[in-house]
C-alpha cells in the first residue's frame, strides 16, 4: 500500500476584537413635508468610507444612511418619510505583532426613532465595530 503526503492549507482566526458606540442626531422636519403624528418604520444601514490599519489600531470612518417612515398629522399626505445620515469616525486596538490579515465587520444593531415634537425627531442607533485576525497555517497529512 502506498501513501502519499498532501499540503492542507487552512485559515485560523487567531484574534479577535469587538466595540460599540452609539450615534445619535436630532432632525427638524424639512418644510414640504407634514408634522409627524406616529413612527410607523425606522431603518438604517452603514457605509464604510475609509477602512485602515495603521500600527496597532483600525481606523474607520463612515456613516449610518437611515430612513423613517411616518404618519402625518395632515389628513391630506398621509404616510411621508424623511432620510439622512449620521457620520463617525472610530478608532479599534488590535495587536500589530499578530501575523494575518485584520478583517473588520460593522453592524447597526438597532436604529430607533423617537418624537421630540411634531417637527423634529431624534435618531439612535447602536453600531458594533468587531475585527479578526485571519492568518493561514500549513498541515501536512497522509492521503
Amino acid at each position: 500500500m502506498e501513501s502519499a503526503n498532501k499540503l492542507l492549507r487552512r485559515k485560523d482566526m487567531s484574534e479577535s476584537r469587538v466595540i460599540q458606540f452609539t450615534l445619535d442626531r436630532d432632525m427638524n422636519v424639512p418644510e414640504n413635508l407634514g408634522d409627524i403624528s406616529e413612527i410607523v418604520d425606522a431603518t438604517g444601514s452603514i457605509t464604510v468610507e475609509e477602512e485602515r490599519v495603521v500600527g496597532d489600531k483600525i481606523y474607520l470612518k463612515g456613516f449610518l444612511g437611515y430612513q423613517v417612515l411616518y404618519v402625518s398629522e395632515d389628513g391630506e399626505q398621509g404616510l411621508a418619510g424623511l432620510e439622512g445620515k449620521i457620520g463617525f469616525d472610530e478608532v479599534l486596538r488590535i495587536d500589530s505583532s499578530l501575523e494575518g490579515i485584520w478583517r473588520s465587520k460593522v453592524v447597526p444593531e438597532d436604529v430607533s426613532v423617537s418624537v421630540i415634537h411634531p417637527r423634529k425627531i431624534s435618531v439612535t442607533s447602536l453600531v458594533t465595530f468587531s475585527a479578526v485576525c485571519v492568518g493561514e497555517s500549513e498541515l501536512s497529512v497522509i492521503a
